[in-house]
């Protein structure tokens, strides 16, 4: 399976691996591209009131409601958001205000908060703009991709205990230092064996957490969530009596300014980046919500009264279940969120590592080709494997892989199309022959 699945579909873990690294750069990219939107010389200069610089985007934009308010750190400009109804869902016309001098430094097209050019690199990775084909492909990626994970894994210590046990000195070296004793094929099998070894977790993690977004994983993953109570709880808007209007195109919400929304959250703690959503429609308020995901989180909520200014209703990261919680930061960790710059490094590390890792299997298998004045393909590991494995192992892993198949349809049709390419690779050679030879034989004689 190992041999097989990452023959078929190698090509696929790559392209997945480039388009993260690019997703991993999008940060930086966006802010010299949309350097005049995104960014601004403090100068030494005081920040005017935010409630000036929302009148004066709302100016700017006095076709579209008003519907939330995002003020930038030290050097960036503040982000006003608008609802348009031309827009695709969780998109929204976005104002950047200088906010020494309230001057509208230009606008553009958002989704979650994040540039267009974030936004075309993210559905880049998530379906090279394909739409559902292309998430099946990403799906398709992050499920085999932890198949040949845990494969890999397995694979290198039943050849490690092999030669002497994982409590022997050899075990060590074999883990953390390449072997140079040999050149060629084994070569090319050594830096596979601890490389992968090295960052087998953590490319696990990143192939596990891309499936909480599946085409059809994702979904399954947010019912069991539900199913378990770790859901991921929300806060309610509403404030019973109130009756203050909606804003409507061109105009601000009435009541206190959008700088007494934010004193009044940051009166009960809510002060980390934070996030003004604007009341919808009658009876609600303003939502004050933090958006600091880096490791200690800052992602308490509040609902602010808009007559008063004063907090209604708060909602503390702490009361969250911890599944919830789990599941928060390892999501975000997939979009290098969670660690700061550190989660940036290990994606790109462990990415680099999976297209590393996918050329020495290609090589390997080009290695093992027999030679001669004819191109033929390299020679595979002798069929019949799972005759030789104990029963119950094998029984237990037919039996997970079917329920498995069966809750992920993706995954399980596509391990249906490898049993029966792997059958009729099979009849073809008429090669049926137990495995369980020593490692030479199995990785071939291509030295």
């Amino acid at each position: 399976m190992h041999f097989f699945a990452g023959i078929l579909v190698g090509p696929l873990i790559v392209l997945a691996a480039l388009t993260g690294i690019l997703y991993v750069f999008a940060s930086p990219l966006e802010r010299v591209v949309y350097a005049q939107e995104l960014t601004v010389d403090p100068g030494g200069r005081t920040a005017l009131p935010l409630q000036s610089q929302v009148e004066a985007a709302v100016r700017a934009t006095p076709t579209l409601r008003l519907s939330g308010v995002k003020a930038g750190d030290l050097g960036e400009t503040t982000r006003v958001d608008f609802a348009d109804p031309a827009l695709p869902p969780m998109s929204a016309h976005s104002v950047y205000v200088d906010p020494f001098t309230a001057e509208v430094t230009g606008s553009l097209v958002t989704r979650h908060g994040g540039t267009p050019l974030k936004g075309w690199l993210g559905t880049l990775h998530a379906d090279l703009h394909l739409g559902t084909p292309g998430r099946v492909y990403a799906e398709l990626a992050s499920h085999w991709l932890a198949v040949l994970t845990i494969g890999g894994a397995i694979l290198w210590w039943e050849r490690s205990a092999r030669h002497g046990g994982w409590r022997t000195r050899r075990f060590a070296r074999r883990f953390g230092l390449l072997d140079r004793s040999r050149r060629g094929l084994h070569a090319t099998l050594s830096w596979h064996g601890v490389v992968g070894a090295w960052t087998a977790v953590l490319v696990l993690v990143v192939a596990l957490t891309g499936l909480m977004v599946g085409v059809s994983s994702g979904p399954r993953w947010t019912d069991l969530l539900a199913s378990q109570g770790a859901s991921a709880p929300r806060i309610s808007t509403v404030i019973p009596g109130a009756t203050a209007a909606v804003a409507g195109p061109g105009q601000l919400p009435n009541g206190v300014s959008v700088d007494e929304v934010l004193r009044g959250a940051a009166r009960v703690g809510v002060s980390e980046a934070v996030s003004l959503t604007a009341p919808k429609a009658p009876g609600q308020g303003w939502t004050a919500s933090e958006t600091d995901l880096t490791w200690p989180v800052n992602l308490d909520q509040a609902v602010i009264d808009p007559a008063t200014g004063a907090a209604v209703r708060t909602l503390g990261w702490d009361s969250w279940p911890v599944l919830a919680q789990a599941n928060r930061l390892l999501l975000f960790f997939h979009f290098g969120r969670t660690l700061g710059p550190l989660n940036d490094i290990q994606l790109v590390l462990s990415m680099v590592a999976v297209i590393a890792l996918t050329w020495w299997g290609y090589r390997m298998w080009w290695r093992r080709r027999p030679h001669g004045p004819r191109l033929r393909f390299g020679r595979s590991p002798r069929r019949g494997a799972w005759r030789t494995a104990p029963r119950g192992l094998v029984a237990v892993a037919t039996a997970l892989l079917i329920a498995w198949g069966i809750v992920v349809p993706v995954f399980g049709l596509s391990m249906l199309a490898f049993l029966i390419i792997d059958a009729a690779i099979g009849r073809a050679v008429g090669h049926r022959t137990p495995a369980g030879t020593p490692d030479v034989e199995m990785v071939g004689t291509g030295d």
